[in-house]
Order: C-alpha cells, then sequence, then structure tokens
C-alpha cells in the first residue's frame, strides 16, 4: 500500500481530520501537507474559481487581503474578538456572505489569546454561488 498521502493546505480542516483518523487507525501512511498555489494575485488555487462570474474574481481576492490583515492585528496585539469580528465585517462589506473568519490553534481549538504561537486563520465564504475557503498561518509572510 502508500506509505505517504500528500493533502494540500488549502482546505487545512480537512487535513487535520485526515491526520487524525490516520493515527487513530493506525495507518501506516505519513500525512504531508503540500502548501497552497496561488495565483499571482495572492487567491488560492481552486477548482470553485471556475464558478466566479464578472467582477468577482476580482472580489474573490479580498479573501487573502482578510487574512493577511487578520495576522497583521494579531502581530500588533489585537484581540482574538477585534481580529474575527473585523475579518468578517471587512468580508461583508466586500459581497461575501461568511460562513467564517476565525483564528485557530493549529489542532483547530480555539486559543486564548491571537499571539499565542502556531496560529492560523481561517475563513470560508460564498461570494454569489461559489464558496470558496482559505487559511493562513500567522507564522507565514
Amino acid at each position: 500500500g502508500p506509505c505517504v498521502a500528500v493533502f494540500g493546505r488549502k482546505d487545512y480542516q480537512q487535513l487535520q481530520v485526515i491526520r487524525y483518523m490516520t493515527t487513530e487507525m493506525s495507518f501506516a501512511v505519513e500525512i504531508v501537507p503540500a502548501p497552497t498555489l496561488r495565483e499571482a494575485d495572492g487567491l488560492a488555487m481552486s477548482s470553485r474559481n471556475q464558478y466566479l462570474q464578472g467582477d468577482e474574481r476580482d472580489t474573490a481576492v479580498e479573501i487573502i487581503r482578510t487574512l493577511r490583515a487578520m495576522q497583521a492585528a494579531a502581530r500588533a496585539g489585537r484581540a482574538l474578538r477585534e481580529i474575527e469580528e473585523a475579518a468578517a465585517a471587512r468580508l461583508g462589506n466586500a459581497g461575501f456572505v461568511l460562513d467564517y473568519a476565525e483564528v485557530r490553534r493549529a489542532d483547530l481549538t480555539r486559543p486564548k489569546s491571537a499571539q499565542e504561537p502556531g496560529l492560523l486563520a481561517l475563513v470560508a465564504a460564498r461570494l454569489g454561488r461559489t464558496r470558496l475557503i482559505d487559511n493562513l498561518p500567522f507564522d507565514e509572510d
């Protein structure tokens, strides 16, 4: 059987579920996270992007901008609630219907502070008929 399985970091929650299942079921498979591939403007590459219509493609870039703003706010010492509320407002103002914009630990549990090491920001939102997801570890530039 396979000894390595590669899963993209773009769907971070899926990656974590696969890691958990592999460990719990004692599969002898190494799970290797692959980096999120991005378009030149920062939009995460996804087959879902083909469903973006008209100006939606330009608007979709607001997700990575919001993730970067969340990262910067955490580095500036902002509170979790403030970071998440600002992200939700920013995406809502851009025309997204938000599922979530949250800061989490690598294991997806809620941190006590946005200044904890190893955090990431996660976003899922609909733009028109397209649901887009992305994430950004706070320790990446």
